[in-house]
C-alpha cells in the first residue's frame, strides 16, 4: 500500500534482526537498519539496506574520503551507492567483527 501511494518505507529492524533471518525482498521495503552490537557485534558499526535507485537518487550526506568517482569545473560524479556515503576513513575491524559474530551463528 506505501509503495502504490509513493511512500518510502524504512523498517527499523534493530530490536529483531539479531533474533530471526530477515528477508528484506520478502518483506518488500525500501530502507532497512540495523545495529551489530545488538547482534552481539562490535559497537559502532550500523547497517543500512537501501533499494539501489533510491540511494543512487540521493545526495551524500557528507564529503571526503573516496566518494568521488570524477572531478572537473563544472562539478563531481559521485561514485556508486553504498561507497558514495561512505566518507572518511572507511571503518576496519567492526566489519570483520560483525562477520565473525554472524559465521558463529550468534543470531538466527
Amino acid at each position: 500500500m506505501a509503495r502504490d501511494a509513493g511512500v518510502v518505507t524504512l523498517i527499523d529492524a534493530i530490536p529483531s534482526a539479531a533474533h530471526s533471518l530477515v528477508d528484506v525482498q520478502e518483506i518488500g521495503c525500501d530502507f532497512l537498519a540495523c545495529s551489530a552490537h545488538k547482534m552481539c557485534g562490535p559497537t559502532g558499526l550500523d547497517l543500512l539496506y537501501g533499494l539501489f535507485g533510491l540511494l543512487d537518487s540521493m545526495p551524500p550526506g557528507q564529503f571526503g574520503g573516496e566518494i568521488v568517482d570524477r572531478v572537473d569545473f563544472k562539478g563531481a560524479k559521485f561514485r556508486l551507492p553504498s561507497a558514495k556515503f561512505e566518507a572518511g576513513t572507511p571503518s576496519i575491524i567492526e566489519p570483520a567483527g560483525l562477520h565473525a559474530a554472524l559465521r558463529e551463528g550468534i543470531i538466527g
